[in-house]
């Protein structure tokens, strides 16, 4: 390799964290508006159908706002590495042999007729 080290950090910890939280952040927003689409009120035979997963989809966007907050509030911390270059190569590793083998299936290669 032309000078890089493998062992160099790709990703830290709260970055990571930042992300994921950020996308369960629109995952709930996405789902509450639905589900209060649906309706999230009382009718005469009980709850809605939205009404026990809108509150789930509140409890995950505050979660989220939790772990948002969290990696905004301790930024300053010493960084955590998540990934350095050569655990991610090997994970791509595992990933390319899977891709092949799903195109392979998709061509149904080898021929196996019953």
């Amino acid at each position: 390799m032309s000078g890089i080290n493998s062992s160099t950090a790709l990703w830290y910890t709260s970055r990571a964290t930042g992300v994921v939280s950020l996308l369960l952040l629109a995952l709930a927003f996405v789902l509450g508006y639905d589900n209060w689409r649906t309706g999230i009120g009382w009718d005469s035979t009980g709850p809605q159908a939205g009404y026990f997963p809108f509150y789930l989809s509140v409890i995950l966007g505050a979660a989220s706002l939790y772990g948002l907050v969290t990696v905004l509030l301790t930024r300053k911390e010493a960084a955590e590495t998540f990934v350095t270059r050569a655990q991610l190569r090997r994970v791509m590793a595992v990933f390319a042999a899977a891709k092949n083998v799903l195109a392979l299936q998709k061509a149904n290669w080898p021929k196996m007729e019953p």
